[in-house]
């Protein structure tokens, strides 16, 4: 690939809905694109679960790790992005991720550390208020990762907003576009289609 790849970041609160964008932007961009999440780059679990907020903490994540795949990608070579499960806390498996136009770049802790947002070219905040992030976190972690409502009420509690409020809030101030997410998930945001369209044909 000999142009360099336009990378978009997405940021929000957990919650606000940023895979579901990034993975709606992927599928509608009509040039070639891949998601990056930094949900990939959890370090080991008994090392997170012994941390403040646990994996809502920005020290939860490989950055180092994090910057050089990216770096690999923005480059246009072939990465082998780890697969993170959720359940058992753990690298389980690699995607295979070839060179494409567009990188999108998503994840609770996108707009933390300075040198992956340097590859930033576009920063997107998702933004959602708190009772419709809290309602959200309770159906994925119910239905997706079979957490109890009450496992998921305590971990938002302790864990998940305190975190938010600390370190990732500020994150917004870093954005070059805020998107307020109040849509089902069937729906289309508007920006998509300007993004999109961006892109031309």
């Amino acid at each position: 690939m000999n142009k360099t790849p336009f990378v978009i970041g997405i940021s929000g609160a957990s919650g606000s809905g940023k895979t579901w964008f990034a993975k709606k932007l992927s599928k509608e961009l009509v040039v070639s694109s891949c998601i990056f999440t930094l949900d990939s780059y959890y370090k080991d679990v008994n090392y997170v679960n012994s941390i403040k907020y646990r994996h809502d903490n920005p020290s939860a994540v490989d950055f180092d790790r994090a910057y050089t795949d990216l770096q690999t990608l923005v480059n246009g070579n072939v990465l082998r992005l780890p697969v993170y499960d959720y359940d058992t806390h753990n690298v389980v498996s690699e995607k295979v991720i070839e060179p494409t136009t567009v990188i999108i770049v998503e994840g609770l802790f996108a707009f933390i550390c300075e040198r992956i947002l340097g590859f930033m070219d576009f920063k997107i905040w998702i933004e959602a208020n708190e009772i419709i992030c809290y309602q959200r976190r309770i159906s994925r972690d119910i239905m997706e990762r079979g957490d109890s409502y009450d496992e998921v009420k305590l971990r938002y509690e302790q864990d998940v907003l305190p975190a938010y409020k600390e370190f990732i809030q500020n994150g917004k101030e870093k954005a070059d576009c805020i998107f307020p997410n109040l849509l089902n998930n069937g729906e289309k945001p508007v920006l998509i289609d300007v993004l999109k369209n961006s892109f031309g044909k």
